[in-house]
């Protein structure tokens, strides 16, 4: 998948890593126009996938420091990092950002009921009382 260079370790270094090369500034990788590197992206969203325990966080995290970046660079990532995504594709994930980005909360939840189960079935999206499925 996307390995480009990242070590072993959690991301723990992460700071110090960047710090050496941006100056005395650390956090100059969020300034607007900024990019940094495949690897110190891939660093940091490692790092923000171990740190943050709920997925609709940590999506919402990864997607508004990582701006620049295409969607499905960032889910093909956040699917690398995050063992709770296992039964989602990049394109169900990447769903997830655009919903999470968009609708909020409510908006991250409804896209994840409609998504893959474990199986690989879609579930049907609810019909209104009114209508039928015939």
């Amino acid at each position: 998948m996307l390995e480009a260079g990242v070590g072993a370790d959690d991301g723990a270094d992460v700071e110090a890593a960047f710090s050496a090369n941006r100056g005395a500034d650390p956090l100059a990788w969020l300034a607007p126009g900024q990019r940094g590197g495949a690897a110190e992206s891939l660093a940091r969203i490692r790092s923000i996938c171990a740190h943050v325990p709920d997925l609709y966080t940590a999506t919402l995290a990864v997607l508004a420091t990582h701006a620049e970046l295409p969607r499905k660079v960032l889910a093909t990532a956040i699917k690398q990092f995050r063992p709770d995504t296992e039964a989602l594709s990049a394109e169900d994930v990447a769903g997830l950002l655009t919903a999470s980005w968009n609708g909020g909360r409510q908006g991250f939840d409804a896209v994840l009921r409609t998504r893959r189960d474990g199986s690989g079935n879609r579930s049907k999206p609810a019909l209104p009382a009114w209508a039928s499925r015939d």
